[in-house]
Parts: structure tokens; C-alpha cells; sequence
């Protein structure tokens, strides 16, 4: 754990080109406590003439993304795997190691659900911090695929980080807008959607609307003709349960007015959310997600960073094209 701390704050310092004042406030330390980090990371070897971080990055990719969407942080493994579970699982360890670089002693943390979030969670070195809250921020029951839900990710990053897992009790999508009105005044729900709501960290999955890659489709929570209709709504992705089109335009969608969790709402009132996303096939939606202006880091893999970034230069050339007065 010290290690990936210490590299992460080195690659905010010579790779992102932050000051130590910069950095202080991105992980919630003191300036002094910074340079004491950056110290140790030269004394130990971990700073060369490049950054021996454990996980390869692409720094350019990096820049570029921040500079294109307003992100905070990016952070773009490097020389990937082609096999999806093998980039999922790096994807993990990059993500959990920025994860553990900002945690401290009094946070909260709301965590959504999907394969790629248990994965940064399962990639986390067990620590103890004091007082830290672990909120699951969608609920979980009946899911079909009951190894990766939103109880059992709460529950690991909880026991992870020495933290206290609050819970919800209800399913994720309930059947109409009344029943969930009616779970809403659960005095379990409320109080463990106020902890995620007052959270210092979000972790975020992005969901694409494809049936093959869908999580919500493949758990049994929506069937296959409510797929197609959110579809044809012109949806690419959603963040909790809350679908955009390519453009990042928020969609009103009936399925969204049924969701027990947190919405995008509150994740406008969140200081730090933290998007964990990558394959190509789901570069359209990342798009959609960072032109929807919630996210404030985004941990992705460089194949899908280079097509978020071809998709948006066609996207930039087509608006020009059509701007042009036609003869």
C-alpha cells in the first residue's frame, strides 16, 4: 500500500506536472506531508528517470483527456491486455491504487456495482483507517448475478479499508414508481442513502445500453424489449441508473423515476467521483459519461481512450461540416 501511494503521488508531481500545493489539496494532505512522500519515494527507488508506477500509464493520453472533458485526474493503462477479464482485473489494481491515495481517516465512499468495480475493490490492499463509511449506492436484490452486486462490493471495500458497510435492503429497480416511494421511507434506506449522498468519494461504474455488455440485461433487472426502448430514446450509457445520449444529455426515462439508489443529482454534490470504464466496445458511452460533466477522474485503458478520442474528433468535424453554409 505505501508504495502505491508513493508512486501515484509521484506521477501527480513529475508525470501531471502538479506543484506540491496542487497536490496536497487533490489527496487531502498537507503540503509538508506531500514533500515528505515525494522524499521517500526518490530514497526508495520508486522515482528513476521515469516513474516505475505498478501499473504502466500513458501520460500524453492522460493529458489529453483532462484537457478535452475538465477532468481532475485520468488515469490510461498502458500496453493493456487483450483479454478482457485480464483488463478488467488491471483496470482494478489502477484504480485502487489512486483509490487508496486519497482515502483517509472520516470519509465516506458510495460504490456502485458491475464487474469492473469489484475488481478495484478485490485489487485493494486490506488497511484500517478510523471512521471511514462504506454506502451502497444502488440496491441489489434479485440480481441474477449475485457475485458482483452492489451488497456484496459494499461489504468487501468495507471490509478492505477497515470501514463500516451501510446498506440498501431493495432491489435495484422496483416494479412502479409508488413502491419505490413507499421503500424510500425505510428508516435503513434513508439513512443509508443520506450517508451516500454526504459521501467525500463516489466509485462509479459506466453502463453501455448493448444487450451483450448491458449489466442491468444480463442481471434480470430489465428484459430485452425495455433495453430496446431506452435504446431508442437514443441512450449509450448510464451512471446509476440514469441514461445519457452521446452528447452526455441526461435522458428523463421512465426506468430511472423506479431506481432505489443515488441518482446523478447527488453526485453533483459529491467532491470527488471516481469513473472506472474500458474495452472499446464501450468507448461511445465513456464519451457520453465525460461530456455529461459529473465525473471528476476517469481510470480507462489506452485502446478505449484513443476511440473516445476518435469518436469525439469525428463528432467536432461533423458540427463544423454541417455549420458551414451550403452552397
Amino acid at each position: 500500500m505505501r508504495q502505491a501511494i508513493l508512486a501515484e503521488v509521484a506521477t501527480l508531481y513529475w508525470i501531471d506536472k502538479l506543484n506540491q500545493e496542487q497536490i496536497a489539496r487533490q489527496i487531502g494532505r498537507s503540503v509538508p506531508t506531500v514533500s515528505r512522500l515525494l522524499a521517500e519515494a526518490d530514497a526508495m527507488g520508486i522515482v528513476e528517470v521515469r516513474i516505475r508506477y505498478p501499473s504502466a500509464i500513458d501520460p500524453a493520453l492522460q493529458a489529453e483527456l483532462i484537457h478535452r472533458y475538465g477532468l481532475r485526474v485520468a488515469r490510461v493503462l498502458s500496453a493493456s491486455s487483450s483479454d478482457p477479464a485480464r483488463l478488467l482485473s488491471q483496470l482494478g489494481e489502477l484504480a485502487a491504487r489512486y483509490l487508496t491515495t486519497i482515502l483517509r481517516d472520516g470519509m465516506s465512499v458510495s460504490v456502485g456495482w458491475g464487474r469492473t468495480l469489484y475488481e478495484v475493490v478485490r485489487a485493494l490492499s486490506p488497511t484500517h483507517h478510523r471512521d471511514v463509511h462504506v454506502a451502497q449506492a444502488l440496491g441489489s436484490l434479485g440480481s441474477k448475478l449475485p457475485a458482483i452486486d452492489n451488497h456484496l462490493i459494499t461489504r468487501l471495500l468495507a471490509d478492505r479499508v477497515g470501514g463500516t458497510p451501510h446498506f440498501l435492503p431493495a432491489p435495484m429497480i422496483v416494479e412502479s414508481e409508488m413502491v419505490r416511494h413507499a421503500l424510500l421511507q425505510d428508516p435503513q434506506i434513508r439513512e443509508t442513502l443520506q450517508i451516500g449522498r454526504r459521501s467525500d468519494i463516489s466509485l462509479a461504474g459506466i453502463g453501455v445500453a448493448d444487450p451483450n455488455l448491458a449489466g442491468m440485461y444480463r442481471a434480470g433487472y430489465i428484459d430485452e424489449r425495455a433495453l430496446d426502448e431506452i435504446r431508442e430514446k437514443g441512450a449509450v450509457g448510464d451512471i446509476l441508473v440514469e441514461f445519457f445520449d452521446k452528447d452526455g444529455r441526461w435522458l428523463n426515462l421512465p426506468v430511472t423515476r423506479r431506481v432505489i439508489g443515488l441518482s446523478v443529482d447527488d453526485l453533483a454534490g459529491i467532491p470527488t467521483v471516481i469513473a472506472v470504464a474500458g474495452e472499446t466496445r464501450k468507448a461511445a458511452a465513456v464519451l457520453g459519461a465525460l461530456r455529461g460533466s459529473v465525473l471528476h477522474v476517469l481510470v480507462t485503458d489506452e485502446a478505449t481512450a484513443r476511440e473516445v478520442i476518435r469518436l469525439d474528433d469525428e463528432d467536432r468535424m461533423l458540427a463544423v461540416a454541417d455549420s458551414r453554409p451550403q452552397p
